[in-house]
């Protein structure tokens, strides 16, 4: 309790740039620098995007991400399915606390209670993202693309909703979603691009069955990397096309979106940048090359200087 008060400061509201936030309560200082080093070396993509986010935001933003980590990591950590299960229920019981303004002593928990607290985020968002890695515990079995979409759409479009809340609920109309929801998707299958490389390590696959069937995939020359003998490089191409799709639609709505909701879209740098990469070395998703982008900070800069998603 002594801990909890001594962090826990009087209720105040103050204005930034139009946004009403509260102060009833703050994280310790050392819990942003600890959610910021877990995104510089599990999630490097998103810590640079920390960086180019206004200063009133970078906390909330790095909150949010920490919490998708930490609960991504689960499948890398736990040695069985049950297991991951009863660290997905902690996560779940501590959310609670979270949004109760009383959370454990964790840096990540205690830097998201006070990103819950100020803007008021929404429930819903993380409980989609909890049901959704925890159903990822279990081995990829997506029938469908549509089932892959829903994925994606569950976890990193319900990233950038509960990111969007932070820059106020009133500013985020029917397109401003409908631009999340595919810029989720498209960052989404991006993601399962790259780690294709990591998945066959550990016999993954996260492409649908009836992809699988479509191209006459042979799985056990996919899980080798031998992406041309196993007939894998259309079905790589096709969820490149996909991801593509989707960023696309997202700029249909750019003029429905308020210039201060922005800096949450920059994420479309990532797709971009490593679809190109992907296209550029024919689909080898083994070429280490594919999997890392020097120059993403400064196109990151140079997308929120232009204002561009």
């Amino acid at each position: 309790m002594k801990h909890q008060r001594r962090r826990r400061v009087s209720q105040r509201n103050r204005f930034v740039n139009g946004i009403l936030f509260s102060t009833m309560y703050r994280a310790q200082d050392s819990s942003f620098g600890y959610c910021l080093d877990l995104l510089r070396r599990y999630d490097h993509d998103q810590f640079l995007v920390n960086l180019v986010q206004p200063n009133t935001h970078r906390r909330a933003h790095a909150a949010i991400r920490a919490f998708n980590v930490e609960l991504t990591r689960i499948r890398q950590i736990v040695t069985n399915e049950d297991l991951g299960r009863l660290r997905v229920t902690f996560f779940r019981e501590a959310l609670e606390r979270a949004f109760a303004a009383t959370p454990d002593k964790q840096p990540v928990l205690d830097l998201l209670s006070e990103a819950i607290v100020q803007f008021g985020l929404s429930k819903k968002w993380f409980e989609r993202l909890l049901s959704a890695r925890e159903a990822d515990l279990s081995l990829p079995n997506f029938q469908t693309i549509q089932e892959v979409e829903h994925f994606t759409e569950s976890t990193q479009s319900s990233l950038l909703y509960a990111y969007l809340e932070t820059f106020g609920k009133r500013q985020l109309s029917l397109p401003v979603y409908q631009a999340a929801s595919h810029l989720g998707q498209a960052l989404g299958l991006t993601i399962l691009l790259r780690g294709t490389r990591h998945h066959i390590e550990s016999r993954l696959c996260y492409f649908p069955k009836e992809w699988i069937q479509k191209y006459r995939v042979d799985l056990p020359l996919h899980y080798r990397g031998l992406w041309k003998e196993s007939n894998s490089i259309g079905m790589l191409q096709e969820m490149s096309e996909l991801a593509s799709y989707h960023i696309a639609t997202a700029r249909q709505y750019v003029g429905d979106i308020p210039p201060l909701l922005f800096p949450a879209f920059l994420s479309s740098t990532i797709v971009d940048v490593y679809l190109a990469k992907i296209r550029r070395y024919h689909y080898q998703m083994l070429d280490p090359r594919v999997e890392f982008a020097a120059k993403l900070g400064l196109k990151l800069l140079w997308n929120k200087w232009r204002r561009r998603f």
